[in-house]
């Protein structure tokens, strides 16, 4: 009879045996709860009998009877069981396009906004040199002029030569050349869109090898405010240096220099610190030898002009308004 009364004590609890939910229910009602105590207890005395042990009190039961209940609840979670704190993988994949997606839109916007502000970098810098040329050349504002200091005329090439620092310039102490930009943070007439390091050399002109490599070179001047052409009594094609005068700023629309594609000029041998377009050249600036404009800025070459201001151009040599045909007096 023992195994009767068992079994009509945990009737409740066996009616929930089979629920997922049976430990949960337990706990909060406190009648299922009674009912699951007894028919596992029943369980264990059962199985006591079975084995011919003695009976014990409930109580030296009632700890076992809890581990079982945990032990089940445990391995045998409910099917709706609230998920974790986790992601799915449907939800991991889905932000990863998000997030690439983003970047696609975001990278043209970026990339397009670093290179407008290196381009304006540039200008900034060309803008410089044209306000400096400006002082060089003005009868009293200008400084030292090395070469040219005794003389109202100067030549273009001794201006570019007191930019870079070179020849007579020469502000590198007992150093027989340097590279730029050193530790100081020297770094004349430079594009930020021309990374490679600049060479300079005492004792040379720049025309000569005072600059370099050539690839380093970021900005060229007009060559023909250095050398002028003209043809001679024989009607041959010659060409002469030439020298400034201070008036040369009243010519607001001659190009003083501009970007220059280094390796373009070493293709064709020549250096690329003077440049000019050929026009209708017949002397040494026909088919184009003495040309290559850097259009390194979305395709565009940045031109600093003698009154200072600075343009861009895909073409600059059929630009309106641009005088590449200005010579100086002879």
């Amino acid at each position: 009879m023992p195994i009767r009364r068992c079994a009509a004590a945990g009737l409740q609890g066996a009616a929930v045996e089979g629920s997922m939910f049976s430990m949960w229910l337990a706990l909060a009602n406190p009648a299922i709860l009674a009912g699951s105590i007894g028919h596992w207890a029943c369980k264990y005395r059962t199985l006591r009998l079975n084995l011919g042990q003695s009976q014990k009190p409930w109580f030296t039961v009632m700890p076992k009877v809890w581990y079982y209940l945990y032990m089940w609840s445990a391995h045998k979670p409910s099917p709706i069981q609230p998920r974790g704190n986790g992601f799915t993988l449907v939800e991991l994949l889905c932000v990863v396009a998000i997030i690439t997606l983003l970047i696609g839109i975001l990278t043209p916007a970026v990339s397009g906004a670093m290179a407008r502000a290196r381009s304006f970098k540039c200008q900034m810098s060309q803008r410089s040199v044209a306000f400096d040329f400006q002082i060089f050349a003005d009868p009293l504002l200008h400084g030292n002029r090395g070469d040219d200091a005794d003389s109202m005329e100067f030549g273009i090439e001794t201006f570019q030569e007191s930019q870079y620092g070179v020849d007579e310039f020469w502000r590198w102490g007992n150093a027989g050349a340097i590279e730029l930009p050193d530790a100081l943070g020297n770094d004349p007439m430079r594009c930020p869109d021309v990374r490679q390091p600049l060479v300079l050399r005492d004792n040379l002109a720049c025309s000569r090898g005072a600059v370099g490599p050539d690839i380093s070179i970021s900005f060229g001047f007009n060559a023909r405010l250095n050398r002028a052409e003209y043809i001679d009594s024989r009607g041959r094609a010659r060409s002469v240096s030439v020298t400034l005068r201070p008036d040369i700023l009243s010519h607001a629309s001659v190009p003083l220099l501009l970007d220059v594609d280094g390796e373009r000029a070493k293709s064709l041998g020549v250096s690329p610190v003077f440049t000019a377009p050929s026009l209708d050249s017949q002397g040494p600036y026909a088919n184009e030898r003495m040309w290559f404009p850097g259009l390194r800025h979305s395709g565009k070459a940045n031109i600093a002009f003698m009154d200072g201001h600075v343009e861009s151009s895909r073409q600059p040599d059929v630009e309106p308004g641009y005088d590449w045909s200005y010579q100086p007096l002879r």
